[in-house]
């Protein structure tokens, strides 16, 4: 598993016009552009049954 890394400042625009053509996935807040480590269909289905699993208690 790899760790977030922080890529560094930019506006809007500049990250919109960089995300057309990323290859990595990143994470934009607040000016701060952070490469994000890519989801497997393995740990995205054990993920979505852990959520099912758990439900909602809070909207009970």
């Amino acid at each position: 598993m790899s760790a977030a890394t922080m890529v560094g400042r930019v506006s809007p625009a500049e990250y919109l016009a960089s995300e057309r053509d990323a290859e990595q996935r990143y994470e934009f807040f607040d000016g701060e552009v952070i490469a994000v480590a890519g989801g497997s269909r393995a740990h995205s289905l054990l993920a979505t049954r852990v959520a099912r699993l758990l439900g909602n208690p809070w909207m009970a």
